[in-house]
């Protein structure tokens, strides 16, 4: 019995390639390392410098300015801390058509206002006589004031353009009509003078029809102020023409 289990098993024989197979899996087995565990330290510099670009993220990607554009096109650019556009923004179907003819996203903030301003569109409107407001929106920040002085020095001898200041305090209302601050503005001016009138009417005038009723109704008023200034001051308070209005330091500059 013996010698034909020996002969049967005797004929059973592994090929090269198995035997080579299962030396690798049992070396493999036998001096395998435990993996390594990620120690803390490693793991929380990790999460730090994903927080700090997390944050980074946040602060380029978040308005710090804004500067909105008014003549029929309503435009409103966001800038961020860096002074860089971050958004352009329309705010009726001739803002949205402009906006998409503008490349200035990422832009440096003075440079694609010399863009804007440069522009054959704005150029169009202002040959026609049309008015265009500026206005800078801040929280109070020193770039705004910057940002205010370079528009001014700018459009310093252009006609029909004015420069304006606002706080973001000013902005939430216009926005929840669905306009850009300078329109907003200049319709409250126009609503102060004659309360008849409707503010959903109003905001679909042009920059210049709004002016044009403003100053009828200033003489109408008997408070007709210099013949350059536009009285587009907070809830209606005129601006002078090189001095502020009444809004808590916030007001118009006529250049012309």
């Amino acid at each position: 019995m013996r010698d034909e289990i020996k002969r049967a098993f005797g004929a059973v024989q592994a090929d090269a390639a198995l035997r080579e197979g299962t030396k690798e899996f049992l070396a493999q087995r036998l001096y395998r390392r435990p993996a390594r565990r990620l120690r803390p330290a490693p793991l929380l510099a990790c999460l730090a410098l994903l927080a700090v670009a997390l944050a980074g993220g946040r602060f380029y990607y978040t308005p710090r300015l804004t500067v909105s554009i008014d003549v029929n096109p309503s435009l409103e650019l966001g800038i961020n801390g860096l002074n860089r556009v971050i958004s352009v923004e329309g705010f009726n179907s001739d803002g949205e058509a402009w906006a998409e003819t503008l490349d200035l996203k990422y832009k440096d903030s003075t440079a694609a206002l010399e863009e804007i301003l440069a522009s054959d569109e704005l150029a169009e409107y202002l040959s026609a006589d049309e008015l265009v407001s500026i206005a800078v929106v801040s929280g109070g920040e020193e770039a705004g004031e910057k940002l205010l002085a370079f528009l001014e020095e700018e459009t310093a001898g252009q006609e029909n353009i004015y420069c304006c200041s606002a706080s973001y305090q000013e902005v939430g209302p216009a926005h929840e009509l669905g306009l850009s601050y300078g329109k907003y503005r200049a319709c409250l001016a126009l609503q102060s003078l004659d309360p008849e009138l409707d503010l959903n009417e109003i905001c679909h005038m042009t920059m210049r029809q709004i002016q044009d009723m403003t100053e009828a109704c200033q003489e109408e008023n008997g408070s007709q102020g210099s013949d350059s200034s536009p009285g587009w001051g907070s809830a209606g308070e005129g601006c002078g023409t090189e001095g502020q209005g009444h809004s808590g330091g916030q007001g118009c500059r006529h250049h012309g």
